[in-house]
């Protein structure tokens, strides 16, 4: 229903806000759309953008959503309720594109967690991308990557249900 979409679009963005209250986080939501930037060399930027969009995915699936998006780089201005770019414009028209419910996003964005690591991990970019690693899934035969929310599923909102259960196999 429109009630239930609302409540989860609201629980996402008060997710999002507080998680990263006074960072450099940006969110707008519009329509049935999400939008969540960090500056590209904000550390742990990329684990961040793709650990939320595994949780945002779950609380969309718990109330009975499904989504597509893209995690993307490149020249953007997002500022409150501001936003525009020709990445804006990329993003919408490869979700557009996109005929799966899933996020997906290209390689170069690993690339980007290895130079900008969480201050956790400065010194071991590897250990970055391991931890990465436990949220992702590669496309076969392309330089995409799908957020696999199903994967580490346990270790970001616990324990399992049988109707999760049954979707993941």
């Amino acid at each position: 229903t429109a009630e239930n979409l609302k409540n989860t679009l609201e629980y996402l963005e008060i997710m999002f806000r507080k998680n990263y209250e006074g960072d450099s986080l940006e969110f707008t939501q519009f329509s049935d759309s999400i939008v969540i930037s960090f500056p590209v060399n904000y550390p742990g930027g990329a684990y961040y953008i793709i650990t939320q969009a595994s949780f945002a995915i779950h609380a969309l699936f718990t109330n009975n959503f499904i989504c597509k998006g893209v995690i993307s780089v490149g020249k953007l201005y997002h500022k409150g309720d501001l936003l525009f770019g020709p990445e804006f414009l990329n993003v919408m028209k490869l979700e557009a594109m996109e005929d799966l419910p899933r996020v997906i996003f290209d390689e170069k964005i690993l690339e980007i967690a290895k130079l900008c690591p969480g201050e956790w991990n400065i010194g071991y970019p590897d250990f970055e991308l391991k931890i990465i690693n436990n949220h992702i899934h590669k496309i076969e035969s392309s330089k995409l990557y799908e957020v696999a929310w199903y994967k580490d599923y346990e270790t970001l909102v616990g324990k399992s249900n049988d109707h999760y259960l049954s979707i993941k196999r």
